[in-house]
Parts: structure tokens; sequence; C-alpha cells
């Protein structure tokens, strides 16, 4: 439960008779717990009438300890709304936190003839995730954090760039954004029906009355496709140009949306004139506001550096093409997790891996103008064979996921003084640092807080991390606790695009004073690994393996092609 980090095998139950049982010793506050049967079946307490939603279509048990020491099995008749953080007292040397936000896209399809982006998704997760998951440290200064930005992403954003400057269009959804709502053709107007509601419909589009009403026009059919030929007739030329606008409205961050922001050229962008409109948006509206989102994304690399060169974040970087390197290496080393598993003819091409790792090396240098230190692989697959190039290539460390590491160590589980803290893993030749994400707290962030109270939330995360700092409070060395999950893709499933939470996250992580926030390579450097890894795992941080890209039989065609 939350008095664990919820590791399933850390408080193992005894059998006294009919009854299993354990003695844990907790603080006064508000608890959720599962059982764990047979180390994979999680179930609900059936004795515990209180539950409440666990964040992945289930629920779980939840009861309150009082100062008294009383349990009540009830949930919480309000949200708890007061930061728990600093009344919990420090006990010993403080927990160090390495939050990393890793920020990507895949290389989206360009038209060969025309060479526009079919798909819309760097443009607009810039608006609404690249700039603002950096320029909201500002307002924290104590706060230190890692983000990793991939060269796939930041090449494509330069593209973009370059082709609106030359007047060319950068993406599908740009160009169609600008034409002419009065020019529509039949397919032009097919395409925006079905494309131009992509997005969280309760957090995106219905919390606008202009937008929803849109959207509530078009006429579904019972698999809930759109029917376009019934919709036309219930759509003006206005009704497509506001939906034209509001797409790209709906995008931007919240900040853009309700306030002016100055970004680091001294340009002050925001879209709250044209949120106060509503409807009724000219070609004219439309144009500005795009041209506001390339101010935005002109200005993504820059922030970035702002924030480096103040010595708040780290930025790290990803193999060029986002591979996964170790397959590029060596297909045949799937065989370490997946034995059984039908691989493809073997394919290995060490020097594709080690362009990969030198070329986003030295594109890292061409914009920030320093060589990285750190390396999130893409997937955060590594093996034992990748470690010579990434060394030799200048990179210090590297990370992956905590279960990659309990197969590296040859566990089923881990405690925490094995989960917490960095290590050097041994190559052919070189040796390089390496932390490992923590699964559980990095996917409370990325799937379950969503639904949840933002303070609530923030002081869930912070309950764990104080289970933790006490596990380690009288420790010769102290914990680190590395945080890794994509920084885009959680916040359209939070209420505000979860600036709330955020702002409540980094404003008790900067209060608090038995937390320690700080980049990975800042960690590394005042408290180096001394724990070896000698046979890194060959895995990825899904399953620790690499199933997801390999094995099964339209993988392994492509493999061999």
């Amino acid at each position: 439960g939350t008095f664990n980090n919820w590791a399933p095998n850390a408080l193992p139950m005894k059998k006294s008779g009919n009854i299993w049982e354990v003695t844990v010793q907790l603080s006064p506050g508000v608890y959720q717990y599962k059982f764990v049967i047979n180390g994979t079946d999680w179930k609900e307490d059936p004795m515990n009438p209180a539950r409440v939603d666990d964040g992945y279509g289930g629920f779980n048990s939840i009861f309150i300890l009082t100062e008294d020491g009383k349990i009540i099995q009830k949930v919480p008749e309000t949200p708890v709304s007061k930061p728990i953080g600093t009344s919990l007292k420090r006990v010993g040397q403080p927990v160090y936190l390495a939050i990393v936000w890793h920020q990507h896209q895949p290389r989206y399809f360009k038209d060969p003839k025309t060479g526009e982006y079919e798909e819309p998704w760097v443009r607009l997760h810039a608006i609404k995730d690249y700039y603002d998951m950096a320029a909201i440290l500002q307002e924290f200064p104590e706060v230190h954090l890692t983000i990793n930005l991939t060269p796939v992403l930041l090449t494509q954003l330069e593209d973009l760039i370059a082709r609106y400057e030359k007047g060319l269009s950068p993406d599908k959804f740009v160009r169609l954004t600008l034409k002419d709502a009065s020019a529509l053709t039949h397919e032009d107007k097919a395409f925006l029906l079905n494309n131009f509601f992509s997005a969280n419909y309760d957090n995106m589009i219905d919390i606008w009355p202009r937008y929803r009403e849109l959207r509530l026009k078009r006429v579904t059919r019972s698999d809930g496709s759109v029917d376009i030929d019934a919709t036309l007739p219930e759509y003006t030329v206005q009704d497509f140009r506001d939906l034209q606008a509001w797409f790209n409205l709906a995008w931007f961050d919240p900040d853009f949306q309700e306030k002016d922001v100055v970004l680091p050229s001294g340009d002050t962008v925001s879209v709250k004139n044209f949120i106060k409109k509503g409807r009724g948006f000219t070609e004219e509206d439309k144009k500005e506001i795009i041209d506001l989102q390339f101010k935005i994304l002109k200005a993504v690399i820059p922030i970035h550096r702002k924030l480096m060169e103040r010595g708040q974040i780290e930025v790290t970087t990803t193999p060029f093409y986002h591979p996964i390197l170790p397959l590029i290496y060596d297909t045949d080393l799937a065989k370490e997790a997946m034995p059984l598993t039908p691989l493809p003819q073997r394919f290995s091409y060490p020097e594709d891996a080690r362009w990969h790792v030198r070329r986003a090396h030295d594109y890292y240098i061409e914009k920030f103008g320093r060589p990285p230190k750190g390396m999130w692989p893409a997937e955060g697959a590594v093996a034992k064979a990748i470690i010579d190039i990434v060394k030799e290539t200048g990179f210090q460390w590297m990370a992956s996921d905590v279960q990659v590491l309990a197969r590296s160590l040859g566990l089923p589980s881990l405690n925490m003084k094995m989960r917490y803290q960095p290590y050097r893993a041994i190559g052919e030749k070189q040796e390089i640092y390496m932390v490992f994400r923590d699964t559980d707290l990095s996917d409370r962030i990325g799937f379950r807080y969503k639904s949840m109270d933002p303070m609530a939330a923030v002081n869930d995360f912070v309950q764990a991390l104080y289970s933790i700092h006490k596990t380690f409070a009288s420790e010769n060395k102290p914990a680190l606790v590395t945080v890794i999950l994509d920084g885009e893709n959680a916040w359209e499933w939070y209420k505000h695009d979860g600036k709330d939470f955020l702002r409540a996250f980094y404003q008790q992580l900067q209060e608090i004073d038995w937390i320690k926030t700080v980049t990975v390579s800042e960690f590394l450097k005042e408290f180096p690994p001394d724990k070896k890894i000698e046979n890194l795992f060959a895995g990825s941080w899904i399953g620790a393996d690499f199933s997801t890209w390999i094995g099964e039989n339209e993988e392994n065609i492509a493999w061999e092609l």
C-alpha cells in the first residue's frame, strides 16, 4: 500500500492459525492498500467496505489512522486540501529525488513531394507541454530536475519552424487551419470533422462552450464514427472557421490561455483575447493564432538553455532516431529475456548503434554548446553490450527501469536499499553509472493521479517518499529516488492540463526540508556509486524485455526486411 511504496514483496504476511498477518508501524494519516496473493493477484480487502478508485479500473481499500491510534474504515469525506510535507519531521539525512521528464515524439511521415508533415503533434505538444514543462520551474527556483529532449523531436521542431518562416506549409493541419473556410472542399470538411476534435473531450474540448457546441453538432453513427453527409448541412461556414480556430486554441497551455507569458526572447504571447471572444473568428484571427504558436516553438530550446545556464535543470538526450539500441546492436540480445520467443534471422549492426549515440552527442553540442552527461536510451532499453559504445562517446550515465535492475542482480524483488541507489554497470572495457526509475512512483503520476484531487495526489506521493526517508535516515549514503516518465502524454488527462498538480507538487518539494531535488548528474557528482552490476540485463522499461518490438511474426519479418 501507500505505506510501503506499493512494493508487493516488501511486507510478507505470516500465517498464524487461519490468519495471515503482519505488523506495521504507521504515522497518523490516510492509507490505501491491497493484498497481493501468490505474487500476482491484487485484491482489495473483503472485510473493509471503504474503497477508492485505484486508477486502473479497480479499487484500493482505504482507512484513516487517527492520532490516538484508532483505525477507521471510511473514505475521507472531503479530499485532503492541506499539504502534509512540512508536518512530517525530518529524522536524518534527506531523501534525494531525481525527476526526469522524457519529451519525445516519433518521426512523423512527410509528404515526399511537398515536405509537409502529416501529423501536428510536435507542434501542438510544443505549445502545450514542451515549453511550459520547463518554464514552470521559473516559479520554483529551488526545484532541480532533468528533462530529456530527444533529437528526433528537436529536429522536427526546427524543421517545422524553418518551413513556416519560408512560407511553406509545416503540416497538413496548419494548411487546413489557414485555408479560407469559404473555400473548403468536401474532402477538407470531412478531414476537419474527423480530426479537429483530436483532444480530450472532458479536459480540452467541453470546457469551452463553443467548441463543445461544435462537437455536439456532428452526427455520429452507432459505431461512433462521424456521418459526414448528415453533418455537413448542420455546419455553416462560420462553424468551420470557428472549428479551425478552436482546435488550435485548445492545445495552448493554460498559462497562454489565461495570461500574458513573456518568452526568453522578450516576446509576449497570449491567446486570452481569443478565448474570451469564443466565436465569430475571422481569417485574420486564425493567422495570428498560428503565428503565436510558432513564437512558442522558437522558444522551446531557449527556455531549456536558460534553465541549464542557471543550474536548475539538466538536459539529457536519446540515441538519434530513437532506436531500440540493443536490438540495433544485435537482435539476439532479445534471447536473454525471451529465450523461447522465435526471433528473426540475426540482425547485428554495432556500427549503426554507435552512429545513433555519436550523432545524438554531437547534435546536443550544436544545440546547447556543451556535451551531454546523461542518456535516456529509447524505451529505457539497455544491455551490457552497449555500455562501451555509450561511455566511449562521452556519456557518464544512463537510466532504465527498476525491473531491469532486479533482473541484472538476479533477484525476484528488491528491498529499498537495493532499489534507491545508483550503480556502476560494467561493460567489456568500460563502465558507466546507472540509475533506475521507480516504476510505481512514476506510474502514479503518469496514470493514477489524474483522477485525484491535486493536493491529495501530491500528499500521496510525499507520504511514499517519507517512508523511504525514514528507512534511509541513519544510512551512510542517502537514498536516490528516480522518477522517470513521459513529460507530455499524461497532462491532457488531468484537469487544467495538470497545472494545479504540478504547482502543488513543486511547492511541496521546494518547502520540505527532508527532500532534496537534484539533477541526476548533481547526485552522481556528490555521491558516486560503489555498487557494481557485472551483467546489465538486456531489457527495456516495458516488462524488462523487448517483446514490444520483436518476436511477433510481422515484427520479425520487418527486421529481416
